[in-house]
């Protein structure tokens, strides 16, 4: 049983039938991209080989890559093929083979593009007694649905229909037919072992090329005949003599490890001419092509193609080579600028550290700046101050100036107030002096007179007490003035002492002051002392 393409499923009887939704969503695969290359190996890094590569699987294990190479380029016609190898990985897919044995796999890579897109309709062609899957390569990344064709094997045997030249009814016998049946076909060349197989072959064959409806089973009795030992052939019974007939359109078709052949039985009397001998191959090929196209002239065509393509090739690769020459120039120079770029980045670096030291630096000197600031407003203050007590100081010193020259006028007051005192003591003295005189000639007087002289005496005595009242005034008078010249010395020392600081501020102008100061204070107590000597 074959495993089923893309786009179709299995019906109930175990053939073929298509899905018309999934064949729509797919492409031609005609309006692929094309591409060619001088390469005659497989280079698992190029995208454009995986384009024209396929993968060929469910092979016979004997056949070898010469064979597979032939038989692709005898159905397909195709312009060439570069290499075909044994592909020993995995692929994963639903891959279903005839017999259930495992079969090989083989990578074919061709020469144009097109060939591995028709190659790919080739898909359940039967090569050597198998089912042959063609299907892109594993590490082919183009779109899903351009994995398989429109149009594959299955697909073209499904739209074929079949030409009904001429039809025989089947007899009815229960026995094997006679030799004379138009029905039997004798095949010869193929391996007992393999019998059982036989008949599944060749109905695959014939569906394939389209000699059948998909759905029919054309082979209805088929027995193995015994020649002797060694050679065998067998009896395959058809549904219809025109299925008989299409039989030997499958000369040589490649069975296992021999190539069938198909013959009348002994003793059959129709008309040969009817059965047209032709190769498997050869039948596989007008059935590719379907008879439509000269093979010669599309071959002449497609290595035309094929030539342009190859120098379209050449100029892409010397493009290619122009472009990698250049992108070497980019690179070196990328390197230049990436070099100076480091020493760039280098010498930012270091320069980015002295930005950072002078920022710091800067912070510091900004905060040195500050603190300066702050002592200068200080100081400022404090000249403010020192200017407002200066001022005061100056006020002050006109100040006491003007009471220097107020107690200049109230000494030179008191100088004279103190030489009226002075005088005043002097009277009052020479008249104390004479009054005791006086009291010493009343006391005489007294002693000398008597009582009648009593009444004089008293008068006098009077006269006396009165004059002693006003001395004790005056001299009560002479200490206040003395309390007050105290009072007023002491305020002359405070204005002396505060003329000091002020000469010593201004260093210069109060000295004469101060010392005239000193002398009036010196002339006012050494005229107390003399006062008081008096006194």
């Amino acid at each position: 049983m074959t495993s089923p393409a893309h786009g179709h499923k299995r019906s109930q009887l175990g053939y073929f039938h298509d899905d018309d939704s999934e064949i729509r969503k797919r492409h031609r695969w005609e309006n692929y991209p094309e591409y060619s290359s001088h390469s005659s190996t497989i280079n698992n890094d190029s995208i454009e080989d995986y384009q024209r590569s396929v993968s060929v699987s469910n092979l016979f294990y004997n056949c070898s890559n010469d064979e597979v190479s032939s038989f692709l380029l005898r159905v397909m016609n195709a312009v060439g093929i570069l290499h075909c190898s044994r592909d020993s990985q995995h692929h994963e897919g639903p891959i279903e083979y005839i017999h259930q044995l495992k079969g090989e796999r083989r990578t074919v890579k061709f020469r144009d593009c097109r060939d591995a897109e028709a190659a790919l309709c080739l898909n359940g062609i039967p090569f050597l007694g198998r089912q042959i899957f063609v299907t892109r390569h594993i590490k082919w990344n183009g779109p899903e649905n351009s994995r398989r064709p429109l149009e594959d094997w299955a697909y073209k045997i499904h739209r074929k229909s079949v030409a009904k030249n001429e039809m025989i009814q089947e007899k009815s016998n229960k026995n094997f037919p006679s030799p004379h049946s138009s029905n039997v076909v004798v095949v010869k060349c193929f391996n007992p072992e393999e019998f059982k197989f036989l008949s599944t072959c060749i109905a695959t064959a014939m569906h394939q090329i389209g000699l059948v409806h998909m759905g029919d089973k054309p082979i209805i009795d088929v027995r193995l005949w015994h020649i002797n030992d060694i050679e065998k052939m067998a009896f395959l019974e058809f549904r219809t003599a025109e299925d008989a007939r299409n039989a030997f359109l499958l000369q040589k078709l490649p069975f296992y490890d021999s190539f069938l052949r198909f013959e009348r039985k002994l003793g059959w009397k129709g008309d040969s001419s009817l059965d047209r001998h032709q190769d498997w191959s050869e039948s596989i090929k007008s059935f590719f092509h379907g008879h439509k196209e000269d093979s010669l002239e599309a071959l002449d065509n497609r290595r035309q193609t094929a030539n342009d393509e190859i120098k379209k090739r050449d100029e892409y690769e010397a493009a290619l080579n122009e472009k990698s020459k250049y992108l070497m120039a980019l690179e070196n120079t990328i390197k230049d600028k990436d070099s100076k770029i480091d020493f760039l980045c280098t010498k930012i670096e270091s320069q980015s550290n002295e930005v950072y030291r002078l920022q710091d630096m800067e912070l510091s000197q900004r905060n040195t700046i500050d603190s300066l600031r702050e002592e200068l407003e200080k100081n400022k203050s404090e000249h403010e101050k020192d200017l407002s007590k200066i001022s005061q100081l100056e006020k002050d010193a006109k100040t006491s100036a003007i009471q220097r020259d107020k107690l200049r006028a109230t000494i030179d007051e008191k100088s004279k107030q103190s030489e009226y005192l002075e005088d005043c003591i002097k009277r009052q003295d020479s008249q104390i002096s004479s009054m005791q005189q006086k009291e010493v000639e009343l006391m005489e007087v007294k002693e000398g007179y008597s009582r009648g002289g009593r009444n004089e005496l008293n008068f006098l005595w009077k006269e006396v007490e009165t004059k002693r009242s006003e001395l004790e005034e005056k001299s009560n008078r002479i200490k206040e003035l003395e309390s007050q010249n105290n009072k007023h010395t002491e305020r002359i020392m405070k204005l002396m002492d505060m003329l000091l600081t002020n000469e010593r501020q201004n260093q210069e102008g109060g000295r004469k002051e101060k010392n005239e100061c000193i002398n009036l204070a010196g002339s006012d107590t050494d005229k107390k002392a003399r006062i008081k000597q008096e006194n």
